[in-house]
């Protein structure tokens, strides 16, 4: 039985994908997916969190009650 092209190798980095790419150069890919998703959404939330806290609290930091908002 022939086995796929990536279990050919031994070592991690002699192995490629079908994208022609090593598994590392992969991993580095999905982390900086990983970290721009992690980034925007923390950024996102802040913005978030902003604007109910602006909306639901006066600027001495006191809770506004759904009638005077």
């Amino acid at each position: 039985m022939d086995m796929p092209h990536t279990l050919r190798h031994a070592r991690l980095g002699e192995a490629k994908t079908r994208s022609g790419e090593t598994p590392l150069e992969a991993a580095k890919y999905q982390f900086v997916v990983f970290a721009a998703i992690a980034a925007l959404t923390l950024v996102a939330d802040s913005l978030i969190l902003t604007m109910v806290y602006r909306t639901c609290f006066t600027a001495d930091d006191q809770y506004k009650p759904p009638s005077m908002r």
